[in-house]
């Protein structure tokens, strides 16, 4: 299960990035390295950049990586975790405070072996506090932080937001310390409300975003009530707030008239902030989204063909895509053992035999 978290997280992911100070302990071998398993394209930006990932999380975030199935309660299974750390640049983990210790997992003990790792640790909590032995699940992280208080209707009940939210930024923040962590490893060794709101249309919803008086008076022309700009219940903010259920039921009686995509003409190129509302299955077949090549099927030697979210960044000199389908539990155990670690078929099976890797 994966361990999600929160806004309190946020600030623990990005000050959990140890960087640790010193050389590298040399190794001198002719085996292929954990990024040569996984590709061998030299234009990509992080190449060379070796990431030993621990995180429990969904399958779809595993693409373009090699599974390892292996026991941390083995002791010749964390031996094999203790040389890959000492090959990786980066370790990241998502386990309770405490877990990764029991295992001599831990940064102290990790840092030892290789001083250059960067150790990224990811919690609900946090390290310490009364809620760090917590394991962080965004809905309830949503709920304590306030978040579904303030989503949905002014006078309904606490709403989830639609998608993982604290999930998602939680990554971003992980992956924007550890880019930092890089760097700082290679150099030593007002916020306004603006008033949005959904309307019905004939055929699904539209967003208008009216945030000042001349953003309303977009939203007046647009609907063909250029009046309501002068109107002594409408012409100023505080006044469109007072009289806000009036002025929503009749825009929404104005949209319902037309379909989401007629009014997307109508304001298209007026300046105003406006969108349809979209489900998911509409947002992957969006036009903008497939032609910035946003879905991307696989073939999974597995499951067959299977759509994937691509990544949204565009490089000039390169091109950073889906390279590889999520793998399943231990699919690549034998080929990480034999290409990065150099043990032969005797070991591997003795391994197995011992229930260390599967």
């Amino acid at each position: 299960m994966a361990t999600p978290l929160g806004p309190r997280s946020l600030i623990r992911a990005s000050r959990a990035i140890l960087r640790p100070k010193g050389r590298p302990a040399a190794i001198h071998n002719s085996r292929r390295g954990l990024t040569d398993v996984a590709n061998d394209d030299m234009t990509l930006p992080l190449k060379g950049v070796k990431v030993l990932d621990m995180t429990r999380v969904l399958a779809g975030v595993n693409r373009n990586k090699k599974s390892l199935g292996l026991s941390f309660q083995h002791k010749s299974g964390v031996e094999i975790l203790h040389k890959l750390a000492a090959e990786s640049d980066i370790l990241v983990e998502n386990y309770l405070p405490g877990t990764m210790k029991r295992y001599g997992m831990d940064y102290e003990t990790l840092s030892k072996l290789n001083p250059k790792l960067i150790y990224a640790s990811i919690t609900g909590y946090g390290q310490s506090g009364p809620y760090s032995n917590r394991a962080g699940y965004d809905v309830m992280v949503e709920a304590e932080m306030g978040l579904m208080h303030i989503t949905g209707s002014r006078d309904g009940p606490p709403v989830k937001v639609g998608v993982a939210v604290t999930d998602l930024t939680t990554g971003l923040y992980t992956s924007n310390s550890i880019m930092a962590a890089l760097i700082a490893r290679g150099r030593s060794g007002r916020a306004s409300i603006v008033p949005y709101r959904s309307y019905k249309t004939k055929d699904g919803d539209i967003l208008f975003g009216g945030g000042n008086d001349r953003l309303f008076g977009l939203i007046c022309d647009g609907l063909g009530r250029p009046e309501w700009k002068t109107d002594p219940k409408f012409e100023l903010n505080p006044l469109r707030v007072a009289n806000r259920l009036e002025l929503d039921s009749s825009i929404e009686a104005i949209t319902e008239t037309k379909t989401t995509k007629e009014w997307l003409q109508v304001f298209e190129g007026s300046g105003l902030p406006y969108s349809a509302v979209n489900d998911v299955q509409s947002t992957l077949n969006h036009e903008h989204v497939l032609a910035r090549g946003m879905v991307k099927e696989m073939d999974h030697e597995f499951v067959g063909p299977i759509k994937m979210v691509n990544t949204p960044v565009k490089f000039s000199e390169s091109k950073p895509s889906i390279r590889s389908a999520p793998p399943v539990l231990g699919q690549h155990t034998d080929e990480v053992l034999r290409e990065v670690l150099g043990l032969d078929e005797v070991a591997i099976e003795r391994l197995k035999e011992e229930g260390a890797v599967k």
